[in-house]
């Protein structure tokens, strides 16, 4: 494998081409002055701690790994091309520094030092293809005052850490290399430094100060000021398709923000859909933690379906399915016959709580079968915080009679008779007490006879339906 030593190039080529995967070493002065200077490297690039690299307008490309042991570099106010097509590192003792950078590599950029972008009033980093993964927050990309970037998408951004010096206005290009994360700070009181790394995982503690009900346990960003004084107003986004929210009432939600031991709202009001949507902090003056709060719902938890209808034996079975049921410690099953007043029917307590999905079942024996019932859940928080369920309506109508059936107790046969000549029978079920159909006749007679002579001594239940009702009785076979 060749290497070339450059000890002195001052614009006197217009083109360099190393190729064959040749590594080239910088020793000396690489200076590239004109917009028609380019630099191309098959291989990696090394610039010593000796060198003196200036990229004043033109353009250096490089294909595999990028190391500087140059202090104190100069931005200038040429390009670097990132172009390879496998992993790329950026190393070395000292930072790099750029006055723009192209990342093109689908394979993506390693940073173990950091990258800076613009020399202080201007300066592009241009995500054309791939991600950038930062390591320690020493080894992050850092925007000098006045640069920016193009190109942010959920395929080309950051993974880690991303700086920004300056006063005016920014959006962090963050992301979790499928799915853009990124925060914004605006309203910047003064020049300073902030830097900003998004978290798939939940911060880990979660006590909620009033009139927060809630904090997302899912998915958080740290926003530290590393120099100066400024406050800033701070803006999260959700999204569905990075971490699933779970919120009904976008207006609900505000900035959580964790300090003192605990989160406490920013304040803030949601806009957007239960899908996709932003929610701005006013002016914040210290920094840590941010992630989403509620005033109104309870985080994350995931209410997939919740039904109660009525059963054979004209009970009520209630079944709810949930995801992400971490943050709750019990499900309050409630009934009211007018939705104003509402009583526990039960009280189920949440135990091995899982962010999977998980299926429950309850049954409500009815006393009065002639009402008009309504059935909701009360979801109830660890921290004592409650949301409710929609409402289920349950028409029973047991409290007619459609037929007569007797005796209740017998060795062999019951006998099952419509009382209602004018509304005749459609089906004649027997179940066993569990709810197996064992036999069923239908349009059957208005006097029918049911034979348990050849089924065990239990408890089963005869279900009639006609044209508009169905009745469920128990019987008992000694």
């Amino acid at each position: 494998m060749k290497k070339y030593f450059i000890y002195m190039v001052c614009a006197a080529f217009s083109f360099l081409n190393v190729t064959a995967q040749t590594n080239l070493t910088n020793t000396g002065q690489l200076y590239l002055t004109a917009n028609t200077d380019t630099v191309f490297i098959s291989g990696s690039f090394i610039n010593s701690s000796s060198a003196s690299l200036f990229n004043g307008a033109g353009n250096l490309y490089v294909k595999q790994n990028l190391t500087n042991h140059e202090a104190a570099m100069s931005a200038a106010a040429g390009k670097l091309w990132l172009t390879g097509t496998s992993l790329q590192t950026v190393a070395g003792t000292e930072p790099f520094r750029t006055y723009s950078l192209a990342l093109d590599n689908n394979a993506g950029v390693q940073l173990q030092n950091r990258i800076g972008i613009g020399d202080g009033s201007g300066g592009t980093l241009d995500f054309i293809n791939g991600v950038i993964t930062s390591g320690t927050n020493s080894q992050d990309v850092y925007f000098y005052s006045g640069s920016n970037y193009s190109g942010y998408t959920d395929a080309s951004h950051v993974v880690g850490y991303v700086s920004k010096r300056g006063a005016t206005n920014f959006t962090f290009p963050i992301g979790n290399g499928i799915v853009k994360a990124d925060l914004d700070i605006a309203s910047l009181s003064t020049t300073a430094d902030f830097q900003c790394k998004y978290f798939e995982a939940g911060y880990g503690t979660y006590p909620a100060t009033a009139p927060l009900i809630s904090v997302f346990a899912k998915e958080f960003w740290t926003l530290d000021r590393t120099t100066g004084t400024a406050s800033a107003q701070v803006t999260l986004k959700w999204n569905d398709a990075r971490k699933f929210l779970n919120h009904s009432v976008p207006a609900d939600l505000r900035v959580g923000h964790y300090t003192g031991g605990a989160w406490i709202s920013e304040g803030g009001t949601g806009s957007g859909n239960a899908a996709i949507g932003s929610v701005s902090s006013g002016s914040i003056s210290n920094f840590s933690p941010f992630t989403f709060a509620s005033e109104g719902v309870v985080l994350p938890l995931k209410l997939i379906s919740f039904n109660a209808s009525p059963n054979e034996a004209c009970n009520v079975n209630i079944k709810w399915t949930v995801q992400e049921e971490t943050d709750v410690a019990a499900f309050h099953i409630q009934r009211s016959t007018d939705g104003f007043q509402w009583n526990d029917v039960e009280i189920i307590q949440v135990r091995n709580p899982t962010v999977n999905e998980k299926a429950y079942a309850t049954t409500d024996n009815v006393a009065d079968k002639s009402i008009n019932w309504r059935y909701r859940l009360k979801i109830v928080q660890h921290n004592g915080q409650s949301v409710y369920s929609t409402t289920n309506s349950i028409k029973l109508n047991c409290a007619i009679a459609v037929v007569k059936v007797y005796p209740s107790v017998t060795e062999n046969k019951v006998t099952v008779e419509n009382l209602n000549v004018s509304n005749p029978l459609k089906s004649i079920k027997l179940l066993s007490e569990n709810g197996q159909l064992l036999s069923q006749v239908f349009l059957p007679a208005s006097i029918n006879q049911i034979d348990l002579s050849t089924y065990p001594s239990g408890r089963y239940v005869v279900t009639v339906e006609t044209k508009t009702q169905k009745q469920s009785v128990i019987i008992t076979r000694h």
